[in-house]
């Protein structure tokens, strides 16, 4: 199923389509070094969620999205 982005509502302030995510540069809340990118957003047990590749590995781990973490 595939729908024109401009067909989609225009966004408010902090909002984003979940799309919008993938490939996106993650960095770490230590030093602001890239340590991966976001390989795709789940929804789990109604929880999203975002899947990271790191830089220095061939897997990728899951974690809870919120406005705390991220």
């Amino acid at each position: 199923f595939y729908i024109s982005r401009d067909a989609l509502p225009t966004l408010e302030e902090e909002e984003f389509y979940a799309v919008d995510m993938v490939g996106l540069e993650v960095f770490s809340t230590d030093n602001a070094q890239k340590i991966g990118k976001v390989l795709a957003v789940h929804t789990i047990a109604d929880e999203d969620t975002l899947e990271v590749q790191f830089d220095d590995s061939k897997q990728s781990e899951i974690f809870l999205f919120t406005k705390e973490i991220f």
